[in-house]
């Protein structure tokens, strides 16, 4: 509310601001410390939601690294590479399209409801199974085949691991798995615009130069509880209850708006030799509004005064609006 009026946000106010504004973004003066927002990434976390994240991949990190070491007996170092959030559609696609071949073993509350992944590339597989067997040197063979019993190294190795990531982010510590090794076809049913968070590390070992990368991946909406994420439900939420919600958190939006007296158009000559006491005629006449700009858009119109000993702008029109402009 401002100066006693109601200021309520309604669906028609807002298409008459974004009609007065515009949506193409004005010039970029100078340097600007913004952060870049990619639309074509889903934004499920937060700021907050993503430091709660880093606390509980760091703990991934230290189980993997202490598991590594018992199973190999052997130094290892294990660090998280990144943690980004992506579209169904557009991971699996980027997954299937890659050069080098995937291995992966899927995980779920139970059989019927299977939902994450444990990915590693054929690299990372082929490694791990060699230090498994305590081989020393890893060959790379592009037509590699798993032994039964390296197969089965594999599935242990990965199940422990999946149990490390299940006890940190999930509610059901017990998950299930498929006991088996998926090859390169991407194994999840996923709808193209489910959200989905991939959590990548490496594994490298200490007299090695090698790291072995492999990820895991979940449906965001699994690691609400865990990470604090409130969600609509919208089994329960009508189409009315959801524009509100819209409506609420675009009000509280913050945006600078600029106050136009008026504006001249000078020679670099005469700006050069402007001198004090000068005066410049500006393009206005005294009994026309000034204006208040949102970016370079005009969207209201009013005229000067003070209060407090500071300038305000007392609105009489809006550049959407019907108001006749009165000076008084």
């Amino acid at each position: 509310m401002i100066n006693g009026v109601d200021n309520k946000l309604t669906k028609e106010r807002i298409q008459q601001l974004i009609a007065a504004v515009g949506s193409k973004p004005p010039e970029e003066e100078g340097n600007t410390d913004t952060e870049e927002y990619n639309w074509y990434e889903p934004h499920y976390f937060n700021n907050e939601h993503l430091a709660k994240f880093v606390g509980l991949t760091e703990k991934m990190a230290i189980n993997i690294r202490e598991k590594f070491v018992d199973l190999s007996r052997s130094e290892f170092d294990v660090s998280i590479i990144s943690t980004t959030q992506h579209y169904a559609s557009e991971l699996s696609e980027k997954t299937l399209n890659e050069e080098e071949k995937e291995y992966f073993v899927i995980y779920g509350a139970d059989k019927e409801h299977l939902f994450g992944l444990f990915g590693m590339p054929e690299k990372t597989a082929l490694t791990w199974a060699r230090q498994l067997l305590g081989d020393s040197e890893v060959t790379e063979d592009s037509e590699k085949k798993f032994s039964k019993l390296e197969e089965s190294l594999l599935l242990d190795l990965s199940s422990v691991l999946i149990k490390i990531f299940s006890e940190l982010f999930l509610d059901n510590k017990d998950v299930c798995l498929e006991r088996n090794l998926v090859k390169q076809k991407w194994p999840l049913e996923n709808q193209s615009t489910e959200e989905l968070c991939k959590i990548c590390f490496n594994v490298k070992k200490h007299d090695s130069e090698n790291a072995s990368i492999a990820y895991f991946v979940i449906p965001c909406n699994k690691l609400d509880s865990v990470l604090g994420v409130n969600t609509l439900n919208t089994d329960n939420t009508n189409t009315g209850d959801i524009h509100r919600n819209i409506l609420d958190h675009l009000g509280l939006t913050q945006v600078q708006v600029t106050t136009q007296l008026a504006c001249a158009n000078l020679s670099f000559e005469d700006v050069m030799n402007l001198q004090v006491d000068d005066i410049v005629v500006l393009e206005k006449r005294v009994d026309e509004p000034i204006e208040l700009k949102v970016g370079n858009r005009t969207v209201c119109y009013g005229w000067p005064g003070k209060c407090s000993g500071e300038y305000v702008l007392k609105v009489v029109d809006t550049a959407f609006g019907n108001t006749s402009i009165q000076k008084n």
